[in-house]
């Protein structure tokens, strides 16, 4: 697991696109196909973006 405060983030403070990249990858590659959503919900659980 990253957490999101190591990633590339914006002048406000967040993590930018770049940044999600990485995180994009890593989860993407543990399965073939995917649903959009389920994706995103890996990908933040993954970066551990609070809520």
């Amino acid at each position: 697991m990253m957490d999101y405060k190591t990633l590339k983030h914006s002048e406000n403070g967040m993590p930018d696109w770049n940044g999600f990249l990485g995180p994009i990858l890593q989860v993407a590659r543990e399965k073939e196909i995917w649903k959009r959503l389920e994706l995103i919900q890996d990908v933040l659980k993954e970066a551990k973006l609070p809520e």
